[in-house]
């Protein structure tokens, strides 16, 4: 499932907005145009799905730090979306964040529809505090079957409760929420005390974590266990820092602890972790995350050139422009050069503009941004804030 319309209303900056991504997207605009409101407002959809709604809001600072001028009475979103291939295959899902005593709130309005026509549950349904289900019996009769869910919290959503819920005994289950357990990257932290510098304990870890405190773990799985996704690594690796990269190792310690390390040509040993720079850790998780096996079903990365070397950010797009083909991708960005190096990809661009306190987001038609890009590159628009002409 891909996210084709996101409408918000009273979230921060973006009191009012409806925005519709493509399967790779640019976001640009000035500093405090509403970029990371976008990512936010994610990042929080996300959170609500894996039950971890209250969590986010503590960390953001109450309710009156994410409405809307601090006044708004509530937070209200709404997605929608369907498979690349299949239309019949849909969802839109929606909720409230009502602002209650004492900056805290409670959870209303909240509606799922579902379809997925790879499970005979052809439809599933949330109405605030019930759900249910229309599923083909085996003899292809529509059948109903409702759900007895408790919301577990006032402040956490019914849809983080569903997962595991098994139609008609059948295997399959009904997981959308996993569809919602997005990537949303805004703080990779590279320092000396970070996670990916020190020795691991190796454990399974097939997806990484938004903060990638788990990076050095899923590249001693993958690197070391599937071929294509560690030629992937060498590629970009050998593209970024030529003839000079050899390969990664995970040599293990006398405790059973592993760390990460670089062969560079011309050493008599690989250098550990802890040695290399801001810019190589950063560049390792973003191609890391875009090669992954199993991608999340979004990828929102904030500023994805900050600490890189200019001749790394093709390789970023190029490895980015694949992995739309998979999932969707979503970049925010102030750099011309990240946008230069989407040259035979046509992003979705998403321009970002912060009037009287309001953000609002404008696209350029797709025809309109054709005919100047067959002129000028797509950072020299950009610079001459010309993205605007094709609107």
């Amino acid at each position: 499932m891909k996210l084709r319309e996101l409408k918000v209303e009273g979230f921060r900056s973006l009191r009012n907005v409806v925005w519709k991504p493509g399967d790779l997207n640019i976001v640009v605009g000035p500093n405090a145009g509403g970029k990371s409101n976008l990512l936010k407002v994610l990042e929080m959809i996300s959170e609500a799905a894996k039950g971890k709604l209250g969590a986010f809001v503590d960390r953001e600072g109450g309710m009156q730090a994410l409405c809307w001028d601090g006044t708004a009475k509530q937070i209200r979103v709404s997605i929608a979306g369907s498979k690349a291939t299949i239309d019949q295959d849909r969802f839109q899902y929606e909720f409230e964040l009502k602002n209650q005593l004492h900056n805290t709130y409670r959870i209303a309005n909240e509606q799922l529809e579902h379809w997925d026509h790879d499970i005979r549950g052809s439809e599933v349904e949330i109405r605030d505090d019930e759900a249910f289900a229309r599923y083909l019996d085996e003899r292809d009769q529509m059948q109903r079957k409702e759900f007895v869910v408790a919301r577990h919290r006032p402040d956490e959503t019914l849809l983080s409760s569903l997962g595991g819920i098994g139609v008609f005994g059948m295997q399959n289950e009904l997981q959308f929420h996993d569809q919602l357990t997005w990537n949303i990257q805004r703080d990779f932290v590279t320092a000396p005390t970070a996670a990916i510098r020190n020795f691991f304990v190796p454990r399974h870890e097939s997806k990484i974590d938004a903060e990638a405190s788990n990076l050095a773990q899923f590249l001693h799985l993958n690197y070391t266990d599937n071929t294509q996704f560690r030629d992937d690594i060498n590629l970009a690796m050998v593209a970024a820092y030529g003839d000079e990269f050899q390969d990664m190792n995970f040599p293990p310690a006398v405790d059973g602890r592993i760390q990460l390390r670089i062969r560079w040509n011309g050493l008599s040993s690989s250098r550990p972790a802890a040695d290399l720079s801001n810019g190589t850790l950063r560049f390792l998780y973003l191609i890391a995350l875009l090669a992954s096996p199993k991608l999340p079903s979004l990828i929102a990365i904030d500023q994805p050139e900050s600490e890189l070397h200019p001749k790394m950010l093709p390789i970023i797009a190029s490895f980015a422009a694949r992995a739309a083909k998979r999932t969707q991708v979503i970049f925010t960005t102030h750099s011309p050069e990240f946008l230069n190096a989407f040259q035979d990809e046509h992003p979705t661009v998403t321009i970002v503009e912060n009037i009287e306190g309001e953000t609002q987001l404008k696209q350029p038609a797709d025809d309109a941004l054709r005919f100047w890009l067959a002129k000028y590159s797509l950072g020299d628009l950009y610079v001459r804030g010309q993205l605007e002409a094709a609107i």
